[in-house]
């Protein structure tokens, strides 16, 4: 092992993942690692089809549920709390950015996401690069940046009105299998530099590679209670997700009243992949007409806009992207929120 990723890798990429040495991932919840009491037995090597990687296979879903509850709708950060941790995540991207331009540390992260998804050498690397990029552009003062408010003059001297961007607490990132890196690692940073609390799901035929890079930010500083990661079959998550909106209810009922699920929305939707129809259709179905019609499709200018500190509809209004945005106002304005 090279000391440049062997001080937080527990995954070989180049010397083991096969049936001598099989990788071992692990679930974080509560702020420790755990292997899991159940392994899948059903992932095998995509090369020769052979055991590679042992997955928990996770049924026991009370402690991730009790980690969403865990924090409050105001976040872990936001512009009136805990701000120094705004500078602080600053902080791990710049140490993890400057890990992940280590030739070692790349070639590491390249040949693991390689490893779980047959793509070209290149692709895998444009994948790493992208990652590493985006914890470049939010380093320093760049995360701080995103908690940039608002204000309004009043109708009498002195008088302003104030507007905050505030996170929504406890949220779940769910990722698909075709980028095991980039999707995920940027769905979490970016619900953790708002101030969430992320549980994170990925698909566990490569849920690994998100595995191994949150090892890395913790390494650089990230705290492990501020993220869950948990490895289980969709229909598990699906019940997991369920069970949280009970959690939501019982908010609703000790703290808010008023407090209602919204709407469900469909992100990152690529309609030229199979599984994001499929996950809709699965979504659409367990869900009903808590789903919003409207789809935000996986868009370039979206990813790009957070990096000049600009929203989307300012950044680029004739994008895909944030002309979905567009008709997702429209639909809440015309009674589309289903509560």
């Amino acid at each position: 092992m090279s000391a440049a990723w062997k001080a937080f890798a527990t995954v070989d990429p180049f010397e083991g993942m096969n049936e001598a040495a099989p990788g071992v991932a692990e679930n974080l919840v509560g702020g420790e690692w755990s292997p899991g009491t159940e392994i899948r037995n059903d992932l095998v090597d995509p090369l020769n089809g052979g055991a590679f990687v042992a997955v928990p296979d996770t049924t026991d879903i009370a402690p991730f549920i009790a980690g969403l509850a865990s924090c409050s709708k105001s976040g872990l950060h936001n512009p009136l709390k805990n701000t120094d941790r705004y500078v602080h995540l600053g902080r791990v991207c710049a140490r993890s950015a400057a890990l992940m331009a280590t030739p070692a540390v790349e070639e590491y992260f390249v040949k693991l996401t390689q490893r779980v998804m047959p793509k070209s050498w290149q692709q895998c690397v444009n994948e790493v690069v992208v990652t590493r990029v985006f914890l470049e552009n939010f380093a320093g003062d760049g995360v701080r940046f995103l908690g940039r408010g608002f204000s309004n003059p009043g109708d009498h001297a002195g008088q302003e009105s104030r507007g905050y961007r505030w996170p929504f607490g406890p949220v779940v990132v769910v990722a698909p299998f075709n980028f095991p890196l980039e999707i995920p690692a940027l769905q979490a940073m970016g619900a953790l530099f708002m101030g969430n609390r992320p549980l994170v799901k990925i698909d566990s035929k490569v849920s690994v590679v998100f595995e191994q890079f949150l090892r890395m930010l913790i390494h650089c500083g990230l705290s492990p209670n501020d993220i869950d990661l948990i490895h289980c079959r969709g229909e598990k998550m699906g019940e997991l997700i369920s069970s949280a909106a009970e959690t939501i209810r019982l908010v609703q009922q000790e703290l808010n009243p008023r407090l209602v699920i919204s709407g469900i929305l469909l992100t990152m939707f690529d309609g030229r992949n199979n599984l994001c129809h499929q996950v809709s259709d699965e979504i659409r179905a367990h869900f009903g007409d808590k789903v919003f019609d409207v789809v935000v499709p996986r868009n370039v200018r979206l990813s790009e806009a957070p990096s000049y500190g600009q929203p989307a509809l300012l950044y680029d209004i004739a994008s895909r992207g944030a002309q979905a945005y567009m008709a997702l106002a429209k639909e809440v304005l015309a009674g589309g929120v289903h509560g």
